[in-house]
Formats: structure tokens, sequence, C-alpha cells
């Protein structure tokens, strides 16, 4: 966590967004990791404001993603499977593949809203995110995170 912070002075001193906002959505990541669940979602708000800031959608559903496992930590599991409904859908659009790993604690976060959750409950919870828009799901995030 400590280059994570030691980074981003640097990151700003050279605007260099993509790497600031790839830091904030991983320091997100150490933070639900470890509980602490408020300084994750001031770090997701902060990568999700920067996404505007770099004029790119490209790296949103990074942000979208770890938000979708914060709201798993929370166990708000509708919201967790529509924010994981979004980011699946912006990664599809785009022809990527995930290449960055999760951690054991995150991967059980992402398993957990399916077993909560009954099957047309889940369903209708990811179509509702696959039905939004990278803005828009990005939005409903910040707006989340926020309150």
């Amino acid at each position: 966590m400590d280059a994570y912070e030691q980074a981003l002075p640097l990151f700003d001193a050279t605007h260099d967004l993509h790497n600031r906002h790839n830091t904030l959505v991983n320091i997100a990541r150490v933070c639900i990791a470890t509980g602490e669940l408020a300084r994750s979602s001031d770090s997701l708000a902060s990568a999700i404001r920067l996404v505007g800031e770099m004029g790119t959608m490209y790296r949103g559903h990074f942000a979208l993603e770890v938000t979708a496992r914060l709201a798993a930590a929370r166990r708000d599991w509708p919201l967790a499977v529509r924010f994981q409904g979004a980011a699946d859908v912006a990664v599809d659009k785009m022809g990527g593949m995930r290449t960055w790993f999760d951690d054991p604690v995150l991967k059980a976060l992402q398993a957990q809203p399916a077993a909560m959750l009954d099957a047309s409950a889940y369903d209708a919870a990811y179509a509702e995110g696959r039905a939004m828009s990278l803005e828009q799901a990005l939005g409903n995030a910040l707006a989340w995170l926020d309150a």
C-alpha cells in the first residue's frame, strides 16, 4: 500500500492521469481486501472522476469492476451484480480481455452475489447492468460512492 501512496504524487507531478487512475483502483482493491471500505469508496470515487478528465472511457470498467466488489463487501448484492454486468458489457464492447488478477478476497466477493440471490434476481440485476452505458454505470457508481 505504501508504494501506491508514494506513487500518487509522482503521477500528479507528471500529469499522468492514466497511472493515477490505475493506482487509485489498486488502492481501492487493497482497501477492500483489508476491510477499509470507506477508504476504498474514496479512492474509487477519485478514480471514476479521473475517467471523465482523461477524455476516454477506456479505463472506466476497471473502477466499475472494483466498485462491484465493494458493493458485495457491503452486502448490496443486486448493486454488485448490476455494476459487474455494466463492467462486463464494457469489456465486451471493447473486445478486451481481463488480464489483471484478483486476489482471493476479491474473487470470493465476485462469486458471493450469485450465492446470495436467487437466479431470477441475479439474472435481472445482471441484465440491468448490461443495459447501461459505461457512462451511466459510472455515474451511478459515483452517486453511490458519494452517498
